[in-house]
Order: structure tokens, then C-alpha cells, then sequence
């Protein structure tokens, strides 16, 4: 009896594990439900160097149990500057708007209609902000920087932009 409960709870360890890593692994393309969400749009890279992604629109109730959340892809003006942090800007409430940022501008570009981005740049450390009205937006807050983006040499780095300030999560 205890051979063939030791071997029940190894199978269901590894059942559990392998779960774990295949919801791992999709969770980049799948919404909160496990959904099928918006494409990454990979076959759109062209560049051989700098940042791709897209820029999502979250609006809506996002928590558990809820289902009133929505996620659209958006056209939007995106801004990289020098990797800037928190003493770089001027901050104009809690949830990630500033008015200004004092680091040097180093791309100006706009997303299409799928919300799909990319930008040549040099290796570096970089932070992305988005125009929302008069306002930069920017809701990811690093260790020493506000939306870090580190480009590495022959690399295109991969950064989804989630506008978040819409919605409940």
C-alpha cells in the first residue's frame, strides 16, 4: 500500500509540474481566462536590432470571477528616451502619468492598427513611454528606472505596453 501511494503522489507531482510549466509558457499570449488573446504580430519584425511589440488598451473589471474585462489593441504615439527614473520626471499623480521627462529623447514612433510597434536602436538602456492626451504614460516602474527596455547587440527585445489605468486588476 505505501509503494503505490508513494507512486500516486509522484505522478500526481509531475502532473502538477507539468501544468505549471505549460501554463508558464503560454501565459505571454493567452488573456486571464486562458483565452486566446491579441497576436504578437512576430511575423512583422523586420528590424535586426532594437524593441518590438504592441500596445494594449485594458478597460474594464479584470478580477477574479469577473467577466467584464477588455483588451484592445491600439494606435498610439510611443516615446524612448534615455533610461529614466523616477527623479527624471514630473510626476502628475500615482498611476504612471508625468507631464515632463528630462532625459534625452531618442525615438519618436506610432504603433498600428493591430497595436503592433518596432524601433531600431542601438544597444543600450532605454525606458518607453506612451502619449495619452497631454500626458506620457508609462505603469512599469523597475528597479532604477520607469518602463525599462535594455537592447542587447543583434537582438530584438520584446515589450508589450499594457495601458492600464482603466481598468481593475
Amino acid at each position: 500500500m505505501t509503494v503505490i501511494f508513494k507512486l500516486y503522489s509522484n505522478v500526481l507531482f509531475l502532473v502538477v509540474l507539468f501544468s505549471v510549466i505549460t501554463i508558464s509558457a503560454v501565459s505571454s499570449e493567452t488573456n486571464y481566462k486562458g483565452r486566446s488573446m491579441i497576436p504578437l504580430n512576430r511575423e512583422k519584425v523586420t528590424i535586426q536590432q532594437g524593441v518590438a511589440g504592441i500596445v494594449r488598451f485594458w478597460e474594464g473589471n479584470f478580477m477574479p470571477g469577473a467577466k467584464l474585462g477588455q483588451i484592445t489593441p491600439v494606435i498610439r504615439n510611443l516615446y524612448i528616451y534615455e533610461k529614466t527614473s523616477s527623479d527624471d520626471v514630473e510626476e502628475v499623480d500615482r498611476g504612471g502619468f508625468y507631464s515632463n521627462i528630462s532625459t534625452n529623447l531618442v525615438a519618436e514612433l506610432k504603433s498600428d492598427n493591430s497595436g503592433f510597434y518596432q524601433q531600431e536602436l542601438p544597444p543600450g538602456k532605454y525606458s518607453i513611454f506612451v502619449k495619452e492626451n497631454d500626458l506620457f504614460y508609462g505603469n512599469l516602474i523597475g528597479v532604477d528606472s520607469i518602463m525599462p527596455l535594455e537592447i542587447d547587440e543583434n537582438s530584438v527585445a520584446t515589450m508589450n505596453i499594457d495601458i492600464t489605468y482603466k481598468s481593475v486588476s
